[in-house]
């Protein structure tokens, strides 16, 4: 295991690496779900007027709550994939010094970066891009439904 070979420390390796990739992630993905969050709503109240005075009550609440569920699930898929395409080659990185198969040549994440863009060219740290895109992008949108559920039930109560 990973103490016999590296030691207690070994536990730890790559941690650096990862708090920028989880950083810089969670920073952009949130900052383009409010930034989109904020215009979609502008966008729906100022045309909230004509849909509510045409549709029956039950059937506006039921579209309604369609509707949120889609927003949330589209503006969360899509801030996941913003963040995603910018953030892959910090996972890259991570998941080099993780590996540790290189024996020190992968020490610390902004030498990894140099490192990869000087041997292998910079189209690299986009290496497992398409197969990120679909995870985080996904990931992107559930979590977003789940956190405005989750908000929406805690409002309801105060």
């Amino acid at each position: 295991g990973v103490i016999a070979t590296d030691g207690v420390l070994g536990l730890w390796r790559g941690l650096e690496a990862t708090l920028w990739r989880n950083g810089t992630w969670n920073a952009i993905y949130f900052a383009c779900y409010g930034w989109m969050k904020d215009r979609v709503n502008v966008s729906v109240h100022s045309n909230a007027s004509h849909s509510i005075s045409r549709a029956s009550n039950n059937n506006s609440n039921n579209r309604s709550r369609l509707y949120e569920l889609s927003k949330n699930f589209l503006l969360g898929l899509v801030s996941g994939l913003v963040a995603t395409s910018i953030n892959t080659p910090l996972d890259l990185v991570k998941s080099r010094i993780q590996l540790g198969a290189h024996e020190g040549k992968y020490r610390w994440a902004w030498q990894t970066l140099r490192v990869i863009v000087k041997e292998e060219g910079v189209l690299k740290l986009w290496r497992g891009l398409p197969l990120r895109l679909v995870r985080m992008g996904l990931g992107g949108g559930i979590t977003i439904c789940v956190y405005e559920f989750v908000m929406s039930l805690l409002t309801k109560r105060n």
